[in-house]
C-alpha cells in the first residue's frame, strides 16, 4: 500500500495539491484523496488485497479502496471536501480523481549517513523555501558557537560569527532573499569542520519566484479554510502539500514539509505520517533522519498490524541504506497482502541498472 512509502510520494491532495513529476517549472495539480483523522478503529483493503489491515491519518486513498470503519473516518476528496465515514464501505471520492500515484524520482538507494562530525545543514538544504528570511538551522557538533554563513555563488550575503546553538532567524534587518537566486548556507564550528565537508551534492536552496508563491497561498488557505477538520489535521493536509509539490526543477517545499510534519507528529504520531517524514528528508538528502523515520514507522506498524505501513517502511529502510534484508522484508509482505503492484515496482527498482 504505498500509501505513504513514495520517495517523494504519492498523495496529492485534491484541487490543493500539485504535484508533478515532471521537471518543467511549472507546476500541475492532480486531485488525491487522504485519509486525515481516524477515531476508533480503521481497516484499509485495496483491490488485489487478502485482507483488510490496520491504518491511521496519512494514508492516500484511491477510489475503488474499502475502509471497514469502526468510530470514525474523515476523508479529503477532491472539492476540496470533507467527509466522514463510520460505517464499511468505498472511498467516499470521485471515481478516476483521487487515484493518482505519484512516481516521480526515485532517490538514490543507499544514501550514506552524514558524517556526525560536522555541522550538516538541516533546513534549508535542497529544497524552496516561502520566506525570504527564512530559520536557519543545523547538526550539533558540540562546540562552543558557530560562523553562520549565507552565499551567493562566491558573494557573501550575510554572515554572523559566535551563534550558540543549532538554528537562527535570518534576520529582518539582513538583506531578503530573493526568488531565482541560488543561495547556499555554509555553518562552520570553532573546531574547523565546516558543513562544506557534507558529501551530498546539490544542498543549495531558493526562495519560491513570485507567481509560484501566488500558487501555494492559494491552495495553502484553501486547506486552512477548511474547518471542518481540526488543526492538526490541517497540517497534515498541508504538509502532504508541500511534500508533493513540484515547482522548480528536481526541488520541492520539502523543508516546508518536514518542519510541519515534525508539529503533526505531536498530534498524530502514526506509521503513515513517519513515512512521509522519511521521504521527504531522503529527498533532501539527510540519509540519517530518513532512516530514523522509515525505522519508527516499521516499529509503529508493526505494533498495530499495519503490514502496508509495515512493508513501505521497509522498502524505505532500503532504499536509504542499501541493506538487502530490507528489500527482501517489503517484497514478503507486499506479496502477502496481494500487492503485485508495488511488489513488481519495487522489483524494477531494485534490478541492476543496464
Amino acid at each position: 500500500m504505498k500509501q505513504h512509502s513514495l520517495l517523494l510520494a504519492l498523495l496529492m491532495l485534491s484541487l490543493l495539491l500539485a504535484a508533478c513529476n515532471d521537471t518543467r517549472a511549472s507546476t500541475s495539480t492532480q486531485e488525491v484523496n487522504l485519509l486525515v483523522v481516524t477515531s476508533g478503529t480503521v481497516r484499509l483493503k485495496r483491490a488485489g488485497w487478502n485482507a483488510f489491515v490496520p491504518v491511521a491519518a496519512g494514508v492516500r486513498l484511491q477510489p475503488t479502496d474499502l475502509l471497514d470503519v469502526e468510530g470514525s473516518a474523515t476523508v479529503l476528496c477532491d472539492g476540496p471536501q470533507v467527509t466522514t465515514m463510520k460505517a464499511l464501505g468505498k472511498t467516499p471520492c470521485p471515481t478516476e480523481h483521487g487515484s493518482f500515484v505519484y512516481d516521480g524520482a526515485r532517490f538514490s538507494t543507499g544514501q550514506r549517513g552524514t558524517t556526525q562530525d560536522i555541522p550538516y545543514i538541516s533546513f534549508p538544504r535542497g529544497t524552496i523555501v516561502l520566506d525570504s528570511h527564512p530559520q536557519l538551522r543545523w547538526h550539533a557538533t558540540g562546540t562552543v558557537s558557530y560562523t553562520v554563513t549565507i552565499m551567493d555563488g562566491a558573494k557573501v550575503v550575510w554572515e554572523q560569527p559566535d551563534v550558540t546553538g543549532t538554528t537562527i532567524q535570518y534576520p529582518e534587518d539582513a538583506p531578503a532573499l530573493l526568488p531565482d537566486t541560488d543561495y547556499l548556507l555554509i555553518v562552520r564550528d570553532t573546531n574547523g569542520k565546516t558543513s562544506e565537508d557534507d558529501a551530498a551534492k546539490g544542498l543549495g536552496f531558493r526562495v519560491v519566484s513570485a507567481a509560484q508563491r501566488a500558487e501555494v497561498e492559494q491552495r495553502r488557505n484553501a486547506i486552512l479554510a477548511l474547518t471542518a477538520l481540526e488543526p492538526s489535521a490541517q497540517q497534515l493536509a498541508l504538509a502532504v502539500y508541500y511534500a508533493t509539490w513540484r515547482g522548480e526543477g528536481e526541488r520541492g517545499l520539502w523543508g516546508e514539509a518536514l518542519q510541519l510534519l515534525d508539529q503533526v507528529a505531536q498530534a498524530q504520531d502514526t506509521p503513515a505520517v513517519r513515512l512521509w517524514m522519511g521521504d521527504v528528508a531522503r529527498a533532501m538528502s539527510l540519509p540519517d533522519e530518513a532512516e530514523a523515520a522509515y525505522s519508527q514507522a516499521h516499529q509503529q506498524a508493526a505494533a498495530t498490524g499495519d503490514r502496508a505501513s509495515q512493508a513501505d517502511a521497509a522498502a524505505g529502510l532500503w532504499r536509504v541504506t542499501g541493506e538487502q534484508d530490507w528489500l527482501d522484508a517489503a517484497l514478503k509482505i507486499y506479496n502477502e497482502l496481494g500487492d503485485q503492484r508495488e511488489a513488481t515496482a519495487l522489483q524494477a527498482e531494485a534490478a541492476p541498472k543496464q
